[in-house]
């Protein structure tokens, strides 16, 4: 059997990690039931708090949460691929001209013109067709 304390230490680690089923710790297996509890409650918790959030993001945008999920999805993607984007071009024009850091500062600029153009024309195209 493990002390409280021993129990606890554990608790708080696994809940800065929660990368293992916490009742199956080995040492641990007198206290399965107690630990199976306390992985189920906080992950209960997490889960209400995720969807709460979401609940409240859609609301804030007038969406449903099925269409808030999609919309945060293809956010994340945007601002991922828009930055790779970026530093693509600049790579490659870095290595087609030969660049100064003054042209690379109006170099990195015009990249960035280009990606935010593109993202702004896709967003005004997917708001006319919701509009539609």
């Amino acid at each position: 059997m493990k002390t409280v304390e021993e129990i606890d230490a554990l608790k708080r680690d696994w809940y800065d990690d929660p990368c293992w089923d916490i009742y199956d710790t080995e040492g641990f297996e007198d206290h399965y039931n107690q630990l199976f509890d306390y992985q189920t409650e906080c992950e209960r918790e997490w889960k209400n708090k995720i969807d709460n959030q979401n609940k409240l993001g859609a609301n804030q945008l007038g969406l449903t949460v099925e269409d808030y999920l999609i919309y945060e999805k293809y956010n994340t993607w945007s601002k991922n691929t828009s930055d790779d984007a970026k530093k693509l071009l600049l790579h490659y024009f870095s290595i087609c001209i030969n660049l100064d850091d003054d042209m690379r500062g109006e170099i990195k600029g015009l990249v960035d013109s280009i990606v935010d153009a593109a993202v702004n024309k896709v967003s005004a195209e997917l708001l006319l067709q919701k509009n539609k």
